[in-house]
């Protein structure tokens, strides 16, 4: 991994712990807003939603929209070193699991029309990305990578370029409580 790349990545993460949670809440309901209206999203049969950890766009509200338009839910799962979604259906059916994040217990497989819907710590302009550093996400888009995606970030997290590698996956949206940022093919 790139020096450049783990710098920005841990001064990014120091800014998102400092901010409000009224602020992030505020900013979660607006992107989740934006994810909403979005083709993408209400042609979905299935979205993958990642669980938020602290500093990170809140989930729950997108969640929420999903199970209101009568959406299936998927969330990742840790399963040897190796993401799969798992549907889920209340809070309930998840528990702790790899790095404390919650997982869901199921075995269902998301089917029918997917929308995956990921994390990230920097994006920029392009949609390149800078993860949390395990890759699970660019392991598990390679195996399909015509997948429908979409980032979900604070538009402090944007930045105008960041460094990439060639195995990083770059998400077709990226959606901000400001703007939605579509990936250009350069």
């Amino acid at each position: 991994m790139q020096p450049e790349k783990q710098a920005l990545r841990k001064a990014m993460i120091e800014q998102l712990r400092a901010l409000p949670k009224e602020q992030i809440r505020s900013w979660s309901e607006r992107i989740a807003g934006r994810v909403c209206a979005m083709e993408a999203f209400q042609q979905a049969d299935t979205v993958c939603v990642f669980l938020s950890l602290p500093g990170e766009v809140d989930t729950a509200p997108i969640i929420r929209a999903c199970r209101d338009a009568g959406k299936k839910t998927a969330a990742p799962r840790i399963r040897d070193g190796e993401m799969e979604f798992v549907l889920f259906d209340q809070d309930g059916d998840l528990q702790k699991g790899s790095y404390g994040i919650y997982e869901p217990m199921g075995d269902q497989m998301p089917e029918g029309r997917i929308l995956i819907l990921m994390p990230g710590v920097i994006f920029d302009e392009a949609c390149r990305r800078i993860g949390h550093g395990g890759g699970y996400y660019d392991r598990y888009l390679a195996k399909d990578p015509k997948q429908e995606t979409m980032a979900v970030a604070f538009d402090l997290q944007v930045l105008d370029q960041i460094p990439d590698e060639p195995h990083d996956f770059r998400p077709q949206y990226v959606v901000t409580e400001k703007r939605i940022i579509q990936k250009k093919l350069y």
